[in-house]
């Protein structure tokens, strides 16, 4: 494990259980189900799948580009809130009904206190960005509070840097050029 509170990463179980249970919390499906078991962690396994890296090698377009991009709208919200340092396509599964899974967030939730990659924040759909001003720093903390106990006090900062982002870009491209309805599958 590899630990710099600074702004490194940790390399941890713990952070795939965190990310779980706080994407539940704001309303998302799309991180595969995670137990603790003795000494790390079980994740589902998404059946008759491939990587958008295998996707991208064999040259092909997405399904429903529309509904591929906004799937990675937020994504790209959900990463700069767990500061996942580790997204690639390699890490991003697309299922038989063109759903995008985010997994491999086990270098997330380090001690960052700034947003990663605040220029992929580029629309978020309406629910995620609902659940994000409506949920409390409790709820927050009571969702990831046993897996990372170290950095939760950047975790809230990044969220209230993610609400000032996605309002000034609101504010600035209009509700309706910036939010969407969540796909559902």
């Amino acid at each position: 494990i590899k630990d710099s509170p600074g702004g490194g990463f940790v390399d941890s179980y713990m952070s795939e259980l965190a990310a779980y249970h706080l994407a539940l919390l704001l309303g998302l499906d799309n991180v595969p189900p995670v137990v603790r078991r003795k000494g790390g962690s079980m994740q589902i396994w998404i059946e008759n799948a491939t990587t958008d890296a295998a996707r991208r090698k064999a040259g092909e377009e997405p399904a429903d580009p529309e509904t591929f991009e906004r799937q990675l709208m937020d994504m790209a919200v959900f990463d700069n809130l767990i500061a996942n340092t580790d997204r690639n396509p390699g890490n991003i599964i697309i299922d038989s009904r063109n759903k995008v899974w985010f997994i491999d967030q086990t270098r997330s939730f380090a001690g960052q206190t700034e947003l990663k990659y605040p220029d992929k924040i580029t629309g978020c759909s309406r629910q995620l960005w609902s659940r994000l001003r409506d949920v409390s720093d409790d709820e927050i903390l009571e969702a990831v509070g046993r897996y990372v106990k170290d950095y939760r006090k950047a975790l809230l900062e990044r969220r209230a840097l993610l609400l000032d982002a996605i309002s000034a870009k609101i504010e600035a491209q209009g509700e309706a050029s910036f939010l969407f309805d969540r796909p559902s599958f």
